[in-house]
């Protein structure tokens, strides 16, 4: 029997290209276990690699190797949970990585095995083995934060003390990742402002601290249509990588909002009228 969750992966393929993700276990060389990558020789190791591709200091490498670490989990995360009413409940065991030859300042594949998932009443595979019946959305959105807390806390813990980049700078950034799971999940479905307002629910009343947040968001017009865009909650430095050198990002929070505003639109331009 093919398991409920396999279909919701396919179906968020489209929305969430940037993070692909296969369920099972992992097949084939080159896949390393989540828990492997918590010991602190791993991370050491990782940071160097991402320090010597982007060659922009510790910080950098932090930022940039928790984003792709756990930014993709908890993007699948809040996507499926928005697009589908179903969120997938995960152990560090069930969760492996294959860094890019470009190694892991590159984002990753991943792999989910035996997968738990929480389902809403009346989901087709409410009687599926190791699906759990929540009573209701809100149930959904409190699950999600409290298990992207779970999940990456050793993660970013030891990521912030070997790379000296504040706790708080890490988990804005994974706030910021959840926020886009939700955001490009509701842009594919041509339902943009529910997705915004589920994830200022869900962010907004976090009960973790660390991962609550005011979405900043930006809309832009271009040809007749408004286009929602969010601004990072914090900088994530790649303006002091060798291919972004002294350039911020378009959303970055140091930009400010006209700026950011203006960017964005010529951005939009280059993508011609489909936007």
């Amino acid at each position: 029997m093919e398991h409920p969750l396999a279909g919701t992966l396919a179906r968020l393929a489209g929305p969430l290209p940037q993070w692909p993700v296969r369920l099972g276990p992992p097949d084939g060389p080159g896949w390393r276990p989540y828990p492997e990558l918590l010991a602190e020789g791993a991370v050491e190791s990782l940071l160097a690699e991402v320090d010597a591709a982007l060659r922009g200091g510790p910080a950098l490498a932090s930022q940039t190797l928790v984003g792709r670490v756990a930014g993709p989990v908890v993007g699948i995360l809040a996507a499926a949970l928005f697009a589908e009413r179903r969120l997938p409940v995960l152990e560090p065991e069930q969760i492996a990585f294959r860094f890019s030859p470009a190694g892991p300042a590159a984002p990753p594949a991943m792999a989910l095995d035996d997968v738990r998932m929480l389902v809403l009443p009346g989901d087709p595979a409410a009687d599926h083995p190791g699906v759990t019946v929540t009573p209701g959305v809100d149930h959904l959105q409190g699950a999600l934060i409290t298990q992207a807390h779970r999940l990456f806390a050793p993660f970013v813990e030891v990521v912030s003390r070997i790379g000296r980049r504040g706790r708080r700078a890490l988990w804005q950034g994974l706030a910021d990742r959840i926020a886009i799971g939700f955001l490009q999940a509701g842009k594919h479905a041509g339902v943009v402002d529910q997705a915004r307002a589920e994830a200022d629910a869900t962010l907004a009343g976090a009960t973790v601290r660390s991962l609550r947040l005011t979405i900043d968001w930006l809309e832009v017009e271009h040809a007749g249509r408004t286009e929602l865009f969010k601004r990072k909650s914090v900088c994530c430095l790649n303006y002091r990588s060798v291919a972004h050198l002294d350039e911020y990002c378009a959303t970055c929070p140091l930009v400010p909002r006209e700026r950011s505003a203006e960017r964005l639109h010529a951005l939009l331009a280059t993508r011609g009228p489909a936007g």
